[in-house]
């Protein structure tokens, strides 16, 4: 019976093999590597607001009619775990770093912050919009389309 792996394990056996693979690779497959990795996260940072946008619109434009009250609560609910959770990691970080992260380890830190591999070549491709003004955007039309529905306007812009 074949076991399936987890996306977690996978990814930390990904991570494990590329360090090893990259220590024994020459430095030019290692910066084609790289310029690939680069490019494909330039074009993630420019797609994932556009994701954004069309599926959270869509899926509170699928809303009934009141859903806004829902809407608020898990909206304040999401900000409130993330002041929480936020708040709790500084506090977390603040005392338990600073026993066992030492100045010499501060210093070699930043002395090999800047020693990662160039790419061959970079492209820019700017996002459209950040990734909070594409939450907003989006819970916004979505409420306008959601509110919308059972007009004709919002019946036609809805199924476009």
């Amino acid at each position: 019976m074949k076991k399936k792996i987890g996306l977690v394990p996978k990814l930390i056996i990904a991570i494990v093999l590329g360090i090893l693979i990259g220590q024994f690779l020459p430095e030019s497959i290692c910066r084609a590597v790289v310029t690939a990795s680069t490019i494909f996260s330039t074009f993630l940072k420019f797609v994932i607001p556009l994701m954004i946008v069309a599926y959270v619109t869509m899926g509170i434009a699928d809303l009934s009619q009141g859903a806004g009250k829902l809407l608020i609560i898990t909206v304040c609910i999401a900000y409130g775990s993330t002041l929480i959770g936020g708040t709790a990691s500084y506090f977390i970080s603040s005392s338990l770093f600073p026993h066992f992260i030492s100045d010499g380890v501060l210093e070699q830190i930043a002395a090999t912050a800047d020693n990662s591999l160039a790419t061959y070549f970079s492209l820019s491709i700017p996002a459209l919009l950040d990734t909070l003004s594409a939450v907003v955007l989006a819970f916004v039309l979505g409420l306008c389309l959601s509110t919308m529905r059972g007009k004709e306007i919002g019946n036609t812009l809805y199924e476009t």
